[in-house]
């Protein structure tokens, strides 16, 4: 038997079935659907896949930028944010000539602000601190004064994170303004003195 004869023959005795509406309403509703067909995106999976690729995006997107301020920092970039800083002259939140009782009346643990080698400091005079932020890390803005030229200076203390060990011990130069950085058992500093040291 070919296939269009089985189709005539289904046709004819089909053809000639009918059902009344109430019979069909009742057929309906009384099976059970099993395995109805349902949209993948109407899935309950589907949905919760959806929303924790969605937060993972988000939370990667964040840890990416949050990295790369650090990454693509280039030294004359920390010296420039440093100069900023500096030039709002911020008010100490705490008054002392010794960084151990700022560091103390900061409240600050992450780090010790007093470096091991205090000769780099030794020609200013401490003033006070405050805390603060750079670079998406957690610093300490500590407010100096040259012992000579009595100017107000600034010395930055940040935790020595990877990125920072690639500048050297060095002065870095922004246009005609300097600032020294220098490592020193875990801690990253920075110092600006405007009269050019």
């Amino acid at each position: 038997m070919t296939d269009d004869k089985l189709d005539d023959l289904i046709r004819e005795h089909y053809g000639s079935v009918s059902m009344s509406d109430s019979k069909i309403a009742n057929i309906l509703k009384n099976t059970p659907v099993k395995d109805s067909v349902v949209p993948f995106y109407r899935k309950t999976w589907f949905s919760y896949a959806a929303a924790a690729c969605i937060a993972f995006m988000i939370v990667s997107t964040v840890m990416t930028q949050a990295t790369r301020r650090i990454e693509n920092t280039m030294p004359t970039d920390l010296a420039s944010q440093v100069i900023g800083v500096y030039d709002m002259h911020l008010t100490p939140d705490v008054y002392s000539a010794d960084l151990s009782s700022i560091q103390t009346g900061l409240n600050h643990s992450a780090f010790s602000i007093v470096p091991t080698n205090l000769e780099p400091i030794q020609d200013y005079q401490v003033m006070g601190g405050r805390n603060c932020g750079m670079k998406g890390l957690k610093a300490v803005h500590v407010v100096l004064k040259n012992k000579v030229s009595e100017k107000e200076c600034c010395l930055y203390v940040l935790p020595d994170v990877e990125d920072f060990k690639r500048f050297k011990n060095s002065l870095v130069e922004v246009g005609e303004e300097k600032v020294s950085f220098w490592h020193d058992d875990g801690r990253f500093f920075a110092l600006y003195d405007p009269s050019g040291r």
